[in-house]
């Protein structure tokens, strides 16, 4: 990379669903939120996955049991928004 240029990391559908795993870092949420809810195609279920992730990185807590079974049973319907 040049010296004084910023790469800007371009998210794919496989990112967003790692986001719903909670494996990217919490800095990466506000750029994965702002292009998920820019783009209104997308189902409310993998949104209502990502607002659980982004809620529970704004509360620094990682997801229970619980939570990640409830993204576990809605991955396959966000894989098909894609």
């Amino acid at each position: 990379m040049k010296k004084g240029k910023t790469m800007k990391q371009n998210f794919t559908p496989n990112h967003l669903l790692l986001a719903a795993y909670g494996e990217l870092a919490p800095a990466a949420t506000h750029e994965l939120q702002t292009q998920i809810f820019d783009n209104e195609t997308l189902s409310n279920s993998l949104q209502e996955i990502l607002d659980m992730q982004i809620a529970l990185d704004e509360l620094s807590l990682k997801p229970s049991n619980s939570s990640i079974k409830i993204i576990l049973e809605n991955c396959h319907e966000a894989e098909a928004a894609f």
